[in-house]
């Protein structure tokens, strides 16, 4: 398990990916040898499974890996599951590599799904299990083969995602480079679409890219509780920014 969250009073969230099938996942792609899972659990006793759900890719030889899982505005009672999903099963040496826990797949980009939390209501008090839907999915391809790291995700003024992370490549939501070194990026997803959000006069950017001529990762992101229009984030670099 790679992701985890809380959502209403008893329910948990795990993120990750198995082989073959257990309590939590179970491999329907024959073709790969890991499968994503959201597992849906009763944290008054974190051994009970409500429900298991595959995150698989639409592609036979691809293979998702959630990364984060955020809790979406409490009216709507959503999930949303931040991955990096492989464009092959190659498997690699790196996995005891913090930054490339990825034991298959030589390349990879990232998708976003969104889930909801169901519940019957009987005059309206809930009542029945609760279970996990599926809304929509979003993959963002690169411009050509390479990587994207993800390094963290917050809820913003209850409207978007901000994901940041780092990549050697470009693409709609990973901004252009210049140069082939690694560039740390920031994204604004809209709630509703998993799309890039909508520009306006009030929210001008929706995607910036991060890096010096060297070497730079974004690897973690905090909300500033007194400022809407804030957060911040944190990384590395080999360069030298000019602040």
């Amino acid at each position: 398990c790679q992701a985890v969250t809380l959502s209403g009073n008893s329910q948990l969230i795990l993120g990750g990916n198995a082989a073959g099938s257990s309590s939590l996942s179970s491999n329907n792609n024959a073709n790969t040898p890991l499968s994503g899972f959201a597992a849906l659990l009763d944290y008054g006793d974190i051994t009970s499974v409500v429900q298991t759900m595959p995150i698989l890719s639409t592609e036979d030889q691809e293979i998702e890996y959630p990364q984060f899982l955020v809790r979406g505005p409490s009216e709507d009672k959503s999930i949303y599951s931040i991955s990096v999903t492989t464009l092959d099963v190659e498997e690699q040496d790196n996995v005891q590599n913090w930054l490339e826990n990825i034991p298959y797949g030589s390349t990879y980009d990232m998708t976003v799904r969104k889930f909801t939390l169901q519940q019957e209501e009987f005059l309206g008090i809930p009542e029945g299990p609760v279970t996990l839907e599926s809304v929509w999915q979003q993959e963002f391809p690169l411009d050509t083969p390479s990587k994207v790291h993800i390094g963290g995700v917050i809820l913003k003024q209850n409207r978007f995602l901000a994901v940041v992370g780092s990549t050697t490549g470009t693409g709609a939501v990973y901004g252009p480079s210049e140069g082939d070194d690694e560039d740390g990026f920031i994204t604004l997803l809209d709630l509703k679409s998993g799309d890039l959000l909508e520009l306006t006069e009030d929210q001008q950017v929706n995607n910036i890219r991060i890096g010096t001529a060297q070497d730079d990762v974004l690897m973690g992101v905090c909300d500033h509780p007194g400022d809407e229009n804030a957060f911040f984030i944190v990384g590395a670099t080999q360069g030298k920014f000019g602040i």
